[in-house]
């Protein structure tokens, strides 16, 4: 018996990892399929999978890694990602992906064959600004494809999280949101970086959250290249702060995005709508990455 497997949806993220090639022109890619190397993609995907906020993350299209990802690269950005979840909101009782399915087909959600489908699991967060609501994250393990579709329950509405600028003012506008202190504010603008982020996203505190490669033996150059980068960004990375300013909340958060290190300067207003401003601080860091399929 052939096993039927359900096709993604085109407006559903999908992670392909990518890696430079020295063989091939600058800036072009080169692919790996989930089937080429399983253990070593599995983890790089889990490593950027667990919930971001913080320095690690990811979205679904958020960390990869190159043809040979050192372990104690999966080791060290294991140990970020799960300090990043461990200072994340708590996570309430656990969901199964037949569940998710369920309430999906219950909203009359496209999504829900998908998740009926694929096996994955279900991360579900309670966050204060959400005004009494929760945020479904399902990371689904396709065939070629790891899939992340995210929601925000509140009620018995169920309200999709797509990424990219669109994306964001769907946020604002059809969730309930509500922002009462400076530092819901900075919660608030890490969670919604980090759901409707288009491309690699790693929230930074300091020099040692930036996700550098680990260089090879052989590679003295990067190494010595690295070492200079980590001694210049220590005094450009800031810690994220939050403020209050009149009738809203200003909060900076640095991070990097592709391979770019950006300063965010965040206002927001009590119901969570955001006017956002960046500054590039750093270009074309040697840094691992993803890109979105």
């Amino acid at each position: 018996m052939t096993e039927k497997r359900a096709t993604p949806s085109d407006d559903v993220p999908r992670l392909t990892v990518a890696c430079d090639d020295p063989k091939l022109e600058r800036g072009s890619m080169m692919r790996i399929s989930h089937d080429a190397r399983p253990q070593t993609l599995r983890q790089a995907l889990e490593i950027a999978l667990v919930s971001s906020f913080a320095v690690v993350a990811l979205r679904d299209v958020a960390v990869a890694a190159c043809q040979n990802l050192d372990p104690a690269d999966v080791e060290r950005f294991t140990k970020l990602s799960t300090a990043a979840s461990a200072a994340a909101a708590p996570s309430t009782p656990a969901m199964t992906t037949k569940d998710l399915a369920d309430a999906l087909r219950k909203a009359r959600l496209p999504q829900a064959d998908m998740v009926a489908a694929t096996p994955g699991t279900v991360q579900v967060s309670s966050f204060d600004f959400l005004n009494g609501g929760t945020y479904l994250k399902a990371t689904l393990d396709g065939p070629w494809h790891t899939d992340v579709v995210q929601f925000v329950r509140q009620g018995d509405r169920l309200i999709p999280i797509r990424r990219g600028r669109a994306g964001r003012e769907r946020v604002t506008s059809d969730v309930q949101l509500s922002v009462r202190s400076a530092d819901s504010a900075q919660r608030y603008v890490q969670w919604l970086l980090d759901a409707t982020s288009d491309q690699a996203l790693w929230l930074v505190a300091s020099v040692d959250d930036v996700p550098f490669k680990q260089p090879g033996r052989t590679e003295a150059d990067l190494k010595a290249q690295i070492a200079t980068l980590r001694q210049s960004l220590e005094s450009k990375i800031e810690p994220p702060r939050a403020e209050e300013s009149g009738t809203v909340f200003v909060v900076h958060q640095d991070a990097v995005v592709g391979r770019d290190l950006v300063r965010y300067t965040i206002k927001v207003s009590r119901l969570g709508l955001p006017t956002i401003e960046s500054t590039t601080i750093a270009h074309e860091l040697p840094v691992v990455y993803a890109i979105a399929d």
